[in-house]
């Protein structure tokens, strides 16, 4: 117990001083020397007759005002951590020897001297000092990620902002505001051809149809948080947000690829009828598809060809399922759908890892659309592909809309967003934060959103 409660002991000391130097984002080699001064004053008062409480008060804010030193030296003047620590350890372990040798520490009481023991002995046959640190590095990383306010003083120096592979503007934290921030990051120049205007969409609707899907307080562990939204027959809801905000996860909740919480996890319907997938096959049945952001890992079979990948798709259903493989049919459904999307393969036997990256993901597409869906979930649907491409995937999208099918775009490219969602669904920190019509949404509005 003895060496618990020394472990308790360091940890105070050393906590606010050390919080001080990792803050400003260093690692601090001055803590076992800065242990030694606040010591040698706390012995020597406590040899004064002075109370023990005051003792290690004045201790402590000697080791805060060390903390402090070199945090202001390392936020402020900006000398590397590595550098500042250094030295201090060095300058205090020379005051800390001055002080012991010449004679400044007198006798200690014995009933205070167990006080001394600070950092001292070993707790399961690991040493005290290791575990002080452990402990602290656990406390700041704590403060510094799952804290708001820890993650706002951790951002207290430049801010860098990229937009498009381009560094647009490096300016101090102090210096720019919340709307600055986000005015950067969507001033982007996009072009018509690129984009198509929302206005031409053949699959926008002047009012809601069928209510086909509804996610009612789905919960997934620390991702997605009592998320909530409806899903209409005939049209298109796309969904932003920045990364980690529980798009591509509430997705693949929907899809039997993850599973919610089973306590308090919510519930999800499908046309009025609760569902709960266990696996992706079982949702492919029930008519619900999603077609997955990294195509090259989850998204087709590269060993195999066009056709092949294609017909994959068909026989996951329940009408394509045979004891016999059909040649006849396989080559019908891989022209059906090369010609519909366009694909560019000029020798269908080749592998898929041959083809573009556009036509790649035209053949994941395929293989989603041929299983005949009701409810489509494209994971950013023209991420990695050609100019000339992104054009066809969001025609192929707003004619599923124009079918009656309910479709759902994850999608980064806010223009793409504008250009093919009915409705916009803005996801933040695991919960729906905000929803837009096509007429009203803008790029401002919905970055606004996804980032207070």
């Amino acid at each position: 117990m003895g060496n618990f409660l020394n472990l308790g002991r360091s940890v105070a000391v050393l906590g606010l001083g050390m919080g001080l130097v990792v803050i400003g984002r260093g690692l601090d080699l001055s803590q076992i020397a800065s242990m030694a001064v606040p010591t040698a004053i706390g012995v020597q008062m406590m040899a004064g007759g002075y109370p023990l409480l005051l003792c290690l008060l004045v201790g402590l804010c000697v080791a805060i005002a060390i903390g402090m030193v070199n945090g202001l030296i390392i936020s402020f003047v900006e000398i590397p951590a590595l550098f500042t620590t250094l030295a201090t350890n060095f300058l205090v372990y020379g005051i800390a020897r001055e002080l012991v040798l010449n004679g400044f520490i007198a006798y200690v009481p014995a009933e205070q001297a167990r006080f001394l023991q600070i950092g001292q002995g070993s707790v399961l046959g690991i040493p005290a000092p290791i575990l002080v640190f452990a402990a602290m590095a656990a406390i700041v990383h704590w403060f510094m990620s799952g804290t708001r306010t820890g993650r706002f003083i951790y951002a207290h120096g430049d801010i860098t902002i990229l937009r498009d592979g381009r560094r647009v503007v490096t300016e101090a934290a102090a210096d720019l505001t919340r709307e600055q921030i986000v005015r950067h990051m969507v001033g982007r120049d996009v072009t018509q051809s690129h984009y198509g205007s929302r206005a031409a969409a053949p699959g926008s609707n002047a009012g809601r149809r069928e209510k086909v899907l509804s996610v009612e307080n789905v919960t997934m562990g620390n991702i997605v948080k009592n998320m909530s939204f409806s899903i209409y027959a005939g049209e298109v809801v796309g969904m932003a947000g920045l990364i980690g905000a529980g798009r591509t996860e509430i997705s693949q909740v929907i899809a039997g690829v993850r599973k919610r919480d089973l306590v308090h996890g919510g519930m999800i319907y499908l046309r009025g009828r609760p569902i709960r997938y266990r696996v992706p096959k079982q949702a492919i049945d029930d008519g619900i598809v999603y077609i997955t952001e990294d195509r090259k890992v989850n998204g087709f079979f590269e060993t195999m060809t066009v056709d092949d990948n294609i017909y994959v798709g068909r026989l996951a259903t329940r009408l394509g399922r045979r004891f016999f493989l059909s040649r006849r049919q396989r080559r019908g459904l891989a022209d059906t759908w090369v010609e519909r999307l366009k694909i560019a393969a000029t020798h269908r036997t080749s592998r898929i890892v041959q083809l573009s990256g556009g036509n790649q993901q035209k053949v994941v597409v395929a293989k989603s659309l041929v299983q005949e869906p009701e409810v489509v979930i494209f994971d950013e649907p023209t991420r990695g592909v050609d100019v000339g491409t992104i054009p066809q995937i969001h025609k192929a999208i707003r004619d599923l809309a124009a079918e009656g099918k309910a479709v759902v775009v994850i999608s980064s490219y806010l223009p793409e967003l504008l250009s093919v969602a009915d409705r916009i669904l803005v996801a933040r920190q695991g919960r729906i934060a905000e929803e837009f019509s096509a007429a009203d949404a803008t790029e401002d509005k919905i970055m606004y959103a996804a980032i207070h």
